[in-house]
Protein backbone atom coordinates (compact mmCIF):
# COMPACT_ATOMS: atom_id res chain seq x y z
CA UNK A 1 0.00 0.00 0.00
CA UNK A 2 2.78 2.42 0.87
CA UNK A 3 4.52 1.89 -2.47
CA UNK A 4 1.24 2.40 -4.30
CA UNK A 5 0.76 5.62 -2.34
CA UNK A 6 4.03 6.90 -3.78
CA UNK A 7 6.30 6.32 -0.80
CA UNK A 8 9.91 5.28 -1.39
CA UNK A 9 11.33 1.86 -0.48
CA UNK A 10 12.59 2.77 3.02
CA UNK A 11 9.26 4.35 3.97
CA UNK A 12 7.36 1.39 2.55
CA UNK A 13 9.52 -1.07 4.47
CA UNK A 14 9.05 0.96 7.64
CA UNK A 15 5.27 0.83 7.15
CA UNK A 16 5.41 -2.94 6.55
CA UNK A 17 7.59 -3.41 9.63
CA UNK A 18 5.20 -1.38 11.79
CA UNK A 19 2.21 -3.38 10.55
CA UNK A 20 4.05 -6.65 11.24
CA UNK A 21 5.00 -5.54 14.76
CA UNK A 22 1.39 -4.58 15.52
CA UNK A 23 0.15 -7.91 14.13
CA UNK A 24 2.75 -9.84 16.14
CA UNK A 25 1.73 -8.04 19.34
CA UNK A 26 -1.90 -8.90 18.63
CA UNK A 27 -1.08 -12.62 18.56
CA UNK A 28 -0.31 -12.53 22.29
CA UNK A 29 -4.03 -12.63 23.02
CA UNK A 30 -4.63 -15.69 20.82
CA UNK A 31 -4.96 -19.18 22.24
CA UNK A 32 -3.64 -21.89 19.92
CA UNK A 33 -6.12 -24.51 18.83
CA UNK A 34 -3.74 -26.53 16.63
CA UNK A 35 -0.07 -27.44 16.57
CA UNK A 36 2.44 -27.69 19.38
CA UNK A 37 1.30 -24.51 21.07
CA UNK A 38 -2.17 -26.00 21.56
CA UNK A 39 -0.77 -28.39 24.17
CA UNK A 40 -0.17 -25.59 26.66
CA UNK A 41 -3.57 -23.93 26.27
CA UNK A 42 -4.11 -20.78 28.34
CA UNK A 43 -0.54 -20.83 29.66
CA UNK A 44 0.65 -19.37 26.35
CA UNK A 45 -1.75 -16.42 26.56
CA UNK A 46 0.27 -13.24 26.61
CA UNK A 47 3.14 -14.74 24.60
CA UNK A 48 3.79 -13.36 21.13
CA UNK A 49 3.67 -15.97 18.37
CA UNK A 50 7.32 -16.71 17.46
CA UNK A 51 6.60 -16.91 13.74
CA UNK A 52 4.89 -13.53 13.72
CA UNK A 53 7.76 -12.04 15.74
CA UNK A 54 10.31 -13.53 13.33
CA UNK A 55 8.54 -12.02 10.33
CA UNK A 56 8.47 -8.60 11.98
CA UNK A 57 12.19 -8.91 12.71
CA UNK A 58 12.92 -9.92 9.10
CA UNK A 59 11.08 -6.85 7.84
CA UNK A 60 12.92 -4.74 10.41
CA UNK A 61 16.25 -6.10 9.20
CA UNK A 62 15.35 -5.31 5.59
CA UNK A 63 14.34 -1.78 6.54
CA UNK A 64 17.53 -1.35 8.56
CA UNK A 65 19.65 -2.55 5.64
CA UNK A 66 17.99 -0.04 3.32
CA UNK A 67 18.01 3.02 5.56
CA UNK A 68 21.14 2.29 7.62
CA UNK A 69 19.41 2.42 10.99
CA UNK A 70 19.31 -0.28 13.65
CA UNK A 71 16.63 -2.91 14.14
CA UNK A 72 14.21 -2.13 16.97
CA UNK A 73 13.77 -5.16 19.21
CA UNK A 74 12.38 -3.31 22.23
CA UNK A 75 8.83 -4.37 21.34
CA UNK A 76 9.64 -8.03 22.02
CA UNK A 77 8.79 -8.79 25.62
Amino acid sequence: EALEAGKDAPASLAAAEQAAVEAARATAENIAKRGRASYVGDVAKGVIDPGAAAMALVLGALRAAVDGKSVDTAWIE
